[in-house]
């Protein structure tokens, strides 16, 4: 069962660690996202964030975007969840 919180109107902005990735060489990151939902489950809490990030355009040039993210909280044992699009 999924139970909706208090979704605020405006997204709140939250800090989020990208994990490690050894084999690629990427060591934990930390990110301003905003926190777009979040939903208490009957295993805990889930989050939709939205990372910054940036898309080609068709005439060659760059605009901002924001790629979403489905991720729990950060605690031992816990892993996150895969990409979410938006």
């Amino acid at each position: 069962m999924t139970t909706p919180s208090d979704d605020a109107a405006k997204p709140v902005p939250v800090r989020v660690v990208l994990p490690t990735d050894p084999v690629l060489g990427h060591s934990e990151q930390e990110a301003v996202a905003r926190l777009w939902r979040r939903r208490q489950t009957e295993t805990g809490w889930l989050y939709l964030v939205g990372l910054p990030s940036y898309r080609d355009r068709e005439d060659g040039g760059v605009e901002a975007a924001e790629y979403g993210y489905g991720c729990a909280p950060r605690r031992r044992g816990a892993g996150q969840l895969p990409p979410h699009s938006t």
